[in-house]
């Protein structure tokens, strides 16, 4: 970047001056109080808003007002190469302006803008436009200046960082190590249980697994037995109990005797009962009753009676009466029935002793075959009896089996007890190792974290990325330097200058503004602006001047502007690119007296 205009009006002790400095070399030369300083006061205003005599905070405008034009107002304007033109103004009693071409907004964002243009800050263009700024800062101010200038990006594994961010992730990685110590001390340190010679819990329970099928074999068995003997012994009380006879006061053979009593009576009363033909049936009893029942019974039976079915009495003998002799006697007897009057007794009041006869002995007979019935059902449940206390002595003893269920019971509870043992044993090892693994995962965490402390640190990966970046900045120093003899390096933490091992500090005002040079223009390289401004050039000897001078005049920066005392009666130099002012005072203004373009 070039400075290219120049106009102060109303600035110090310039009334309305106007500098041409569109060339690669500029030299501004007068006596001393003819306003040399004032010209990089003016660019330095216009550029950052602040100027000698200003505070932190570029306040305090009404020092740079000139004091013979009856004015209170300050106006700077110019041009730069990469941003074309731009003036900055104040009038009293607060009224300032800035305008930049192509920009608009309050000064302070158009500030801004002017600073993103050319990529740049307000401490990098403070440290161009004055060679003794940088050694004036104060050490944590010059550190972040050339770490900020250097761009300096450290990678740690896949991650980038700038310094700000490395320090943040620092400052984490700190915090991070602090709790991963404080969760670790909070960790109980494990302690190993004693061997105790078990088994694996797998083989006891594999033989667990076995004993318990056998087991289950076993009791199959033996239930299976013990539900076919309860089914034959529940089948055989069934069968007992209905197999018991009941208890009666008759026997079978008093009931065969009872019917062959009522039998015999039966026969002797049929006898009885059968009328003669040849006599007539008295129809009157002794006491005076008729006997209606006989005379009906009388007149049934002989209507009924076939001689060829044979004698009433026995039925293999024939009987010799015509059967008409049967049916008169029967119309006889009904002749008297229907005689009789009608209080005559009723035929269902009256028993007939025959009749009941042989409903006893019905019932006698009924009684006969139900004993026949009981008798065989008793065989019956006789002879199942005997089938079922057949099948259930013919079922397999059991005792053996049940020895076998008892002894595997009593194997199972010991293995089950030794299996809790076993498993007790492996879950104190197992709460063993993952103490352990815990109390190395925090450990290792903790480790993790000193080893990213490390890295982030001030001692760890920043170092050979700001040793790299270091020696850019110095590559762009020593090279003038080493004119006078002198190597410079940085030490980061703490921050430091070393010329030759030496602190800067530790050398003249003469050595530290040539040193100042060097690091003025390695700052215009490395940040891009690419100008400097040299005051005070005349403080060194002539040797040193001339050194100085050339190492300006052909150095790789686009401008140089020097500012320097020199004699009314020295001539101002003239050669390609170069063009040289000289300065002179008209009463309280400083002006352009002699302008030398070669």
């Amino acid at each position: 970047m070039k400075i290219t205009k120049l106009v102060l009006k109303s600035f110090r002790s310039y009334h309305d001056t106007d500098f041409d400095l569109n060339v690669p070399r500029v030299l501004i030369a007068g006596l001393n109080g003819t306003g040399k300083s004032s010209v990089r006061e003016g660019i330095r205003w216009l550029l950052t808003g602040k100027a000698q005599g200003l505070d932190g905070k570029g306040a305090g405008v009404i020092v740079l007002s000139p004091t013979g034009n009856g004015t209170q107002a300050v106006a700077v304007s110019g041009a730069l190469s990469t941003v074309g033109e731009m003036a900055r103004s104040w009038q009293a009693p607060q009224t300032s302006s800035l305008r930049i071409e192509g920009m608009e907004g309050t000064p302070t964002m158009v500030q801004q803008g002017l600073y993103d243009k050319l990529r740049t800050s307000e401490a990098f263009l403070e440290a161009v436009l004055d060679s003794g700024t940088f050694l004036k800062l104060h050490h944590a101010d010059a550190k972040a200046l050339v770490l900020g200038l250097l761009n300096v990006v450290v990678t740690v594994g896949e991650k980038s960082y700038t310094l700000d961010q490395l320090d943040f992730a620092y400052t984490q990685a700190f915090e991070d190590r602090k709790s991963a110590k404080q969760r670790l001390k909070r960790l109980v340190a494990p302690i190993k249980p004693v061997e105790a010679g078990l088994p694996a819990l797998s083989a006891v329970e594999a033989r667990l697994g076995t004993l318990r099928a056998e087991l289950g074999e076993a009791q199959q068995t033996v239930g299976t037995v013990r539900g076919q003997r309860q089914t034959l012994e529940s089948r055989i009380i069934r069968l007992e109990v209905s197999g018991v006879v009941s208890t009666s006061a008759r026997s079978e053979a008093h009931v065969d005797a009872d019917i062959e009593a009522a039998e015999e009576r039966l026969s002797i009363l049929e006898a009885e009962a059968v009328p003669s033909v040849s006599e007539p049936v008295p129809v009157v009893a002794p006491d005076g009753e008729v006997n209606v029942v006989l005379l009906r019974q009388q007149v049934d039976r002989l209507a009924a009676f076939n001689p060829k079915n044979g004698c009433v009495l026995d039925a293999r003998i024939d009987c010799p009466h015509n059967r008409i002799k049967f049916k008169n006697r029967a119309k006889d007897i009904q002749e008297q029935l229907d005689a009789l009057p009608t209080s005559t007794v009723p035929l269902s009041t009256v028993v007939n002793p025959l009749t009941e006869l042989r409903q006893h002995l019905d019932a006698l007979r009924a009684d006969k075959a139900r004993f026949a019935a009981e008798r065989n059902r008793l065989q019956s449940v006789q002879t199942e009896l005997q089938t079922l206390h057949a099948e259930l002595s013919a079922l397999p003893d059991i005792s053996q089996a049940e020895a076998v269920i008892a002894d595997k019971q009593g194997r199972i509870a010991m293995g089950e007890k030794k299996r809790l043992e076993v498993q007790a044993h492996e879950n104190a090892i197992q709460a063993y190792e993952v103490a352990v693994q815990q109390y190395k995962e925090g450990e290792a965490e903790v480790q993790r974290f000193e080893d990213l402390c490390a890295l982030l640190g001030p001692s760890g990966a920043r170092v050979p990325a700001l040793e790299a970046a270091m020696g850019r900045f110095l590559a762009e120093i020593n090279p003038i330097t080493e004119h006078f003899g002198w190597t410079v390096r940085f030490s980061v933490d703490p921050w430091e200058c070393l010329v030759n091992d030496r602190p800067v500090v530790s050398y003249s005002t003469s050595e530290r503004y040539r040193i100042g040079i060097a690091i003025q223009m390695a700052i215009a390289t490395i940040s891009g602006l690419g100008f400097v401004i040299v005051d005070e050039l005349d403080l060194l000897t002539r040797e040193n001047r001339e050194t100085m001078a050339k190492v300006l005049a052909f150095s790789p920066l686009e401008q140089v502007i020097i500012l320097a005392s020199r004699e009314e009666d020295q001539p101002l130099p003239s050669r390609q690119g170069l063009v040289s002012y000289r300065l002179s005072k008209n009463g309280p203004w400083s002006v352009i007296s002699e302008r030398v373009v070669a």
